[in-house]
This record gives C-alpha cells, structure tokens and sequence, in this order.
C-alpha cells in the first residue's frame, strides 16, 4: 500500500495467475474476483491518485498451454475492455499501445 501511495501512479497493470484458485499459502483463503481485486486496487491508488486508470491486465499462464493461455487473455479482455497478455510468452503491446495513446 505505501509504495502504491508513494509512486501516485497515473496507470496500473493489475497481475494474475490464472487459475489460482487461493492466496498463495493460505489455502482456506479463496482468490476474490478479478474485478473485485481490481476495484481494490484502484480505490487504494486514488487516495494518492485521484485520477489513476488500469491500463490492462500481466497475467500469468506458465502452468498452461498456449492455447488456453490465449483464450483466457481474450476473456479478461473481452470482460474489461483492456489488453490482457502474458508478457512474458506474448509480450506487452497491446498494453504499450493503449499507453502511448492515452497515456
């Protein structure tokens, strides 16, 4: 919270695993939505940055293939209307374009 608050971003990119299904070494706490986890991040970062946007979604695919990979990026986007990639199998220009032409 206090590097959100002291960085007073202007975008956020919010990370994701797909498919974790708790919070990692609390097994009786269960993953809350993704919307949900991003409205708690975007409430956080507008008390420092009232006017903060998401700009996408990192999402991380390592445990699946690439094709169900792709197929849940294309969900999260379809559901949010933003990039949503894994940067590290498909890289981040999609997030980089909204950026550029936003930003």
């Amino acid at each position: 919270m206090g590097l959100m608050h002291g960085a007073q971003p202007h975008w956020l990119v919010m990370c994701h695993e797909m498919g974790r299904p708790h919070m990692r070494h609390l097994p009786h706490q269960p993953m809350i939505s993704l919307k949900d986890c991003v409205e708690a991040n975007l409430r956080a970062a507008r008390v420092t940055s009232e006017s903060v946007q998401l700009a996408g979604f990192a999402i991380n695919t390592s445990n699946y293939t690439e094709e169900d990979a792709r197929a849940y990026c294309a969900e999260i986007c379809a559901e949010f209307g933003l990039p949503a990639t894994d940067p590290v199998r498909f890289g981040i220009d999609d997030i980089a374009a909204l950026l550029q032409e936003r930003g």
